[in-house]
């Protein structure tokens, strides 16, 4: 088990995301998670969150029913 996990909680930041999530990925620290918590998304955010979670092994993907106030995703 990982010591800790960042969570990156997004919603509709398809273009951002790759971003976000590389520069947690590069970090010297090697004990760590990543998960991408996606708040329902309309845009391509679902589609490049799965596509990173596949690419980068200390990251994984979520995503919830429906809205959520940022905080709770």
């Amino acid at each position: 088990m990982p010591k800790f996990c960042i969570v990156i909680p997004t919603r509709n930041r398809c273009k951002l995301l790759p971003n976000s999530v590389l520069s947690t990925v590069q970090q010297q620290h090697d004990d760590f998670s990543v998960v991408i918590s996606n708040n329902s998304s309309e845009d391509e955010t679902a589609a490049g969150g799965k596509a990173l979670a596949e690419e980068h092994e200390r990251v994984s993907y979520v995503e919830t029913d429906e809205v959520l106030a940022m905080p709770d995703s």
